[in-house]
């Protein structure tokens, strides 16, 4: 049993063969494997933004769970995209996972545009981006919550 990350061609880049030692066949119940993940899970919002570059130094696989939220100045349609990012080297990046939204004309004030979740190899690099379109004018994009967890 491992961590694998294939890339968008379907290649395997990352293989953690250290997982076997994080979680082994004795943790198995009907041949699925447990995981504590709230004993592990850190809220980072305070120490976290959005477009910034974090290494996972915890030498263990990382869950990154995000949520994002922006503030709508004058109504219009809105577009958004939430994507989870990771790198070996930060230079070289490949997207992991994302959730979209799109909203009509009537869309105002404080809304919710999502979140992702993605692992992150030990040593890895990794952030989350924001981009969004449409005519309603965006006055802040936000994180709403952005929690850690290791295994």
């Amino acid at each position: 049993m491992g961590l694998y990350l294939r890339n968008s061609a379907g290649n395997y880049v990352a293989q953690d063969s250290n997982a076997d030692a994080i979680i082994d066949d004795a943790d198995a119940v009907d041949g699925y494997h447990a995981v504590d993940l709230l004993a592990s899970a850190k809220d980072k919002t305070a120490n976290r933004a959005l477009n910034t570059v974090y290494q996972n130094t915890t030498g263990r696989v990382l869950l990154v769970m995000v949520s994002c939220w922006c503030v709508v100045a004058a109504e219009g349609s809105l577009w958004t995209r939430v994507e989870g990012w990771v790198s070996p080297d930060n230079s070289t990046w490949y997207k992991t996972n994302f959730s979209e939204a799109y909203w009509g004309s009537s869309v105002c004030g404080e809304v919710n545009i999502g979140g992702t979740c993605f692992f992150v190899p030990p040593s890895w690099y990794y952030k989350v981006e924001v981009a969004t379109s449409g005519s309603a004018d965006v006055s802040s994009i936000s994180l709403r919550k952005w929690i850690e967890a290791t295994f």
